[in-house]
C-alpha cells in the first residue's frame, strides 16, 4: 500500500533539514560554557607544550563563543611562542644564515604578525573592567617592540596602562 502523504513529508524534511543543519540551538549559556571547557582543555594542552592539539581546541571555543577574549589571547600566546622557538632555533642553537633560515625568520614573522592579531581580538572581546584587556595591550605591545614599532608599542602600553584598575 503506497502513502503518497508519507513520501512527500520524508521529502519536505528531507529539503528542510541543511537549511538547519547550521543552526546552534544552545543556549547563549551552554555556548559559552562549552567555549570554556574547550579553552580549559586548551590552556592545559598549551601548558604541556602540545600546541597543536591547543590550537584545535581553541579553535572550537571560538566555534562555540567567537568573542572569547580568552581564547583569542591564549591563541595570541600559543601563535608567539612558536615564533619566538623558530627564532631561538635559528639564533642560538645552529647559527643558521641561508635561504632556508630566511625562510624560517618569515615563518617566526608571521607568527608574530599573527599573534598580535589575536591578541587586538582579544582586546576587542574583552570589557573596559577585564584584567585580560591590559594583558592584551601589554602584549601587543611585546610584539610590537620585536618590529621595531616603537610608536606603536607605546601607544598600546598607554592602553595596557590606562586598563589597569
Amino acid at each position: 500500500m503506497r502513502r503518497p502523504w508519507l513520501l512527500a513529508l520524508t521529502f519536505a524534511l528531507a529539503l528542510a533539514l541543511p537549511a538547519c543543519a547550521g543552526q546552534d540551538r544552545r543556549t547563549p549559556e551552554a555556548r559559552a560554557d562549552a567555549a570554556n571547557k574547550h579553552y580549559e582543555i586548551a590552556l592545559g594542552s598549551a601548558q604541556t607544550g602540545s600546541y597543536d592539539d591547543a590550537k584545535k581546541q581553541v579553535d572550537l571555543a571560538l566555534q562555540d563563543w567567537p568573542d572569547h577574549g580568552d581564547s583569542h589571547y591564549l591563541l595570541g600566546l600559543i601563535l608567539l611562542n612558536e615564533g619566538r622557538a623558530i627564532i631561538d632555533f635559528i639564533e642560538a642553537e645552529t647559527c643558521l644564515t641561508d635561504e632556508s633560515a630566511d625562510q624560517q625568520r618569515g615563518r617566526a614573522d608571521a607568527l608574530h604578525r599573527d599573534a598580535h592579531a589575536a591578541f587586538a581580538r582579544a582586546a576587542a572581546s574583552f570589557t573596559d573592567r577585564d584584567p585580560g584587556l591590559g594583558r592584551a595591550y601589554n602584549s601587543m605591545s611585546v610584539i610590537s617592540l620585536y618590529f621595531h614599532d616603537h610608536e606603536q608599542a607605546k601607544q598600546e602600553l598607554d592602553h595596557a596602562l590606562a586598563a589597569q584598575y
